[in-house]
């Protein structure tokens, strides 16, 4: 072990697990809210990799307009990640993001059947 980032491994995605110049399609496996009192974010698991990713707040709403506000009905649709840049407290960060210019998610066939809130008897 030659680096820092080796010997302080993380179970979140972070910028020294993306491969350089590339994005990551990654399905999502699980996502669940974590945190402390007060403040949860959501916490995304992938198949075919024991990292995790945190979903920021911006995040999170670009997810939630196209996935759904519901956390449970994430698994099994496909995400886009990419190193990109975010101003956090008046500084450029680098970071991990969807991609700018393009489409941050790709729908795939979920691993549950979607939700029918149409079945209900109507009344007259």
């Amino acid at each position: 072990m030659d680096r820092i980032s080796e010997i302080y491994q993380s179970r979140f995605l972070r910028l020294d697990d993306m491969p350089e110049g590339r994005d990551v399609r990654l399905t999502i496996a699980t996502s669940e809210p974590v945190g402390n009192t007060g403040e949860h974010k959501p916490v995304l698991g992938f198949d075919g990799t024991n990292k995790a990713f945190v979903v920021n707040r911006t995040n999170s709403k670009i997810m939630a307009a196209r996935l759904g506000d519901r956390l449970s009905d994430w698994p099994g649709h496909e995400i886009i990640l990419s190193v990109g840049t975010s101003d956090f407290n008046g500084a450029r960060m680098i970071c991990v993001r969807f991609p700018r210019g393009s489409e941050p998610l790709v729908q795939a066939s979920p691993k549950t059947p979607p939700r029918d809130d149409m079945s209900d008897e109507i009344p007259f």
